[in-house]
């Protein structure tokens, strides 16, 4: 139901706008689009109808990702009572400038064109911001309330993921206190998250694991388990710039992680030994330990293919092109599957690097498509 996203928060505090509270009344100082006539600006809320006010900005890219959702959501829910009142703190200028924009991948269709399907609003003064996303400690953009047929905040989070609430919402059986539970116990979870990038990750660590004894969202559950996994996936390329890294720990992570994961904390670790090269003080053996976990998660399978691509560029954090080339090569004695020809194309690279033909290393770029 809520996707988890780690932003950065402040010091824990009560909000003054949370799931429950009363909508604030809206005062909006310019209404550019109004569903081609379909909608009157509004000011209150009108019992038994919904509302999404959204929050955004021409500049934001997600927002904008965001737009041709918002259009098939009121064209989905204009004869349910639902009305999408989406408002920016920029200038009509720079809206109305926006709106004559093309649709990326609809050459033939504007935005001006995309967003009549709903309010599109602009409120310079603020007033808006205020009452709900600074009421509400939301600090980043796309954001959206949805206020319920009492007029109450039902909802807030991304407007991409807020097709299941307002289906729920418009028909009436939307577990309002359920959410709310779901919300603030995810505030923690951001919150503990934050602390731990921050320095405190044991403290961090604890708080989180006593909150999963005690939820039973698994929303909530499998959300600590990502923000207890990337505090901990920090803490070990911290610790490898110490005089004992931690290898073990870097072992199992790269024995845990399923691909897209592997490509995220290989890079991370390749451009860590690429900056601060001097600065760790085991290089070779962070080296080899990365190799060594990432030999393993080869099996044959069709997903050696990208394994091979991440073990590629790790290969070219070797000390020399030769000591990656023999590494690679002391592997093939012992895998033969379907990413051989790639890497015995890599090593073969690495050797031809180490005696002066220039074009072999970024031919190691190319096939590996990921760079430190």
């Amino acid at each position: 139901m809520v996707t988890p996203a780690f932003a950065e928060d402040g010091p824990a505090s009560v909000p003054s706008l949370t799931i429950g509270s009363a909508a604030p009344s809206l005062d909006i100082e310019h209404w550019v689009q109004n569903g081609n006539g379909a909608f009157d600006p509004v000011t209150t809320f009108v019992k038994d109808h919904v509302y999404v006010v959204e929050f955004w900005a021409t500049w934001c890219g997600p927002c904008v990702a965001s737009l041709p959702h918002l259009a098939a959501l009121q064209e989905e829910y204009t004869d349910k009572q639902v009305q999408i009142i989406s408002i920016t703190a920029e200038d009509p200028k720079t809206v109305d400038d926006f709106l004559d924009r093309e649709v990326r991948g609809e050459d033939e269709k504007t935005y001006r064109e995309l967003t009549a399907a709903y309010c599109l609003t602009s409120d310079p003064d603020r007033s808006c911001d205020t009452d709900y996303m600074e009421a509400a400690e939301q600090r980043g953009i796309p954001t959206a309330f949805i206020v319920g047929k009492d007029g109450h905040i039902e909802w807030i989070g991304h407007p991409m993921s807020m097709d299941e609430p307002l289906a729920s919402i418009v028909n009436s059986t939307w577990d309002r206190e359920r959410f709310a539970t779901e919300f603030e116990q995810l505030k923690r979870v951001r919150q503990a998250y934050n602390t731990g990038l921050r320095g405190k990750a044991v403290d961090a660590i604890e708080s989180l694991r006593d909150l999963a004894a005690t939820t039973e969202l698994d929303s909530v559950k499998n959300s600590i388990q990502q923000a207890i996994s990337q505090i901990q996936k920090k803490l070990t390329i911290d610790s490898l710039k110490s005089s004992e890294p931690s290898l073990a720990e870097l072992e199992q992570q790269l024995a845990a992680a399923d691909t897209r994961e592997l490509f995220r904390i290989v890079g991370q670790i390749g451009q860590l030994l690429t900056r601060e090269r001097k600065a760790i003080v085991k290089y070779d053996e962070v080296v080899s330990t990365m190799l060594g976990g990432l030999e393993k998660r080869f099996n044959g399978e069709n997903n050696d293919q990208m394994i091979a691509k991440i073990y590629a560029n790790a290969a070219r954090l070797a000390d020399s092109p030769e000591r990656g080339a023999a590494r690679i090569e002391e592997f093939l004695k012992t895998y033969d599957g379907p990413a051989s020809p790639l890497l015995k194309h890599v090593a073969d690279s690495l050797r031809n690097s180490a005696s002066g033909d220039a074009e072999s290393d970024e031919t190691v770029v190319t096939v590996s498509g990921l760079e430190f």
